[in-house]
């Protein structure tokens, strides 16, 4: 009987994404396509809260492309919540506050903006 821990137990669905987007950033390597998967590493590695290597491959984005729920100013939220998780709350504020200049970007299929969602969190800080 194989025992392994859970962190590495690919039948387990987020572990499973992580094993995946792992292998896949070894092979590509046109920037977009590897910035999609960096995005995707850092937004489960954030699921399971490693916010330190979640705001390591956010930081290393230079070609994030644009679509529901992927951009440069998602990158940036999501690199401020990263922030806020470890306490840098004032890094988190700039980014979130770059994130809601950004109005025609959307973070949710529901059709929320990114804007939207940084500005949530900006309120919820306390920040205006």
């Amino acid at each position: 009987l194989s025992r392994r821990a859970p962190a590495f137990d690919v039948r387990l669905a987020g572990n499973l994404l992580l094993a995946k987007l792992t292998a896949r950033s070894f092979i590509v390597t046109a920037p977009p396509e590897r910035d999609l998967v960096a995005f995707s590493l850092a937004a489960v590695h954030m699921r399971f809260g490693n916010w330190k290597r979640a705001e390591s491959l956010l930081t290393t984005l230079t070609s994030t492309p644009r679509g529901d729920g992927v951009s440069p100013a998602m990158a940036k939220f999501l690199t401020a919540r990263c922030k806020e998780e470890q306490g840098d709350l004032e890094a988190a504020v700039a980014l979130y506050k770059e994130a809601a200049a950004a109005d025609t970007d959307v973070a949710m299929d529901d059709g929320a903006s990114v804007a939207m969602l940084a500005r949530l969190r900006l309120a919820t800080m306390g920040v205006r």
